[in-house]
């Protein structure tokens, strides 16, 4: 057991670490769509944080998701400290996947109407903060469902 709990503590230090960079990245998302559509200001990071206030709202729900599993775990609350990691984990590699899919159609799209395709815009579609934190956000997720899985058995 204790060697599972330091595995816990493990994902859910990085889980409190990833929700906060997806607190700060979802509040300068809403930023960067407020100064550039509102009142025509320079964005920042635009080439790597886009202007959606949509995704700034899902990925600050994101990070708080992953903060309220270090909350749990400071309160003794295992279960409800897996769960956090999972479903933020959960929550983080489905927006992945999403601008992974949204950069194959751009890239399908640009094969079936024969346009040129620029492998700098593939390469800055995917690397963009969503895609960025998601693939790490693999980590805390995998280490979640080993505690998970060990704490069932």
């Amino acid at each position: 057991m204790v060697r599972s709990k330091s595995i816990l503590i493990t994902a859910s230090l990085l889980a409190f670490i990833l929700g906060l960079m997806y607190i700060a990245s979802g509040s300068i998302c809403i930023y960067n769509w407020i100064t550039s559509s509102l009142i025509n200001g320079e964005a920042i990071l635009k080439q790597f944080i886009p202007s959606d206030p949509w995704l700034g709202i899902v990925m600050i729900s994101i990070g708080l998701t992953y903060n309220a599993s270090a909350y749990y775990l400071m309160r003794g609350n295992t279960v409800l400290s897996i769960a956090s990691i999972l479903v933020g984990g959960g929550l983080a590699i489905i927006v992945m996947g999403l601008q992974v899919l949204a950069t194959l159609a751009f890239v399908a799209d640009r094969l079936v109407i024969n346009e040129e395709l620029r492998l700098s815009v593939i390469i800055s579609n995917l690397l963009r903060i969503d895609e960025i934190l998601g693939y790490v956000s693999l980590i805390p997720f995998l280490l979640g469902y080993k505690f998970y899985k060990e704490m069932k058995s």
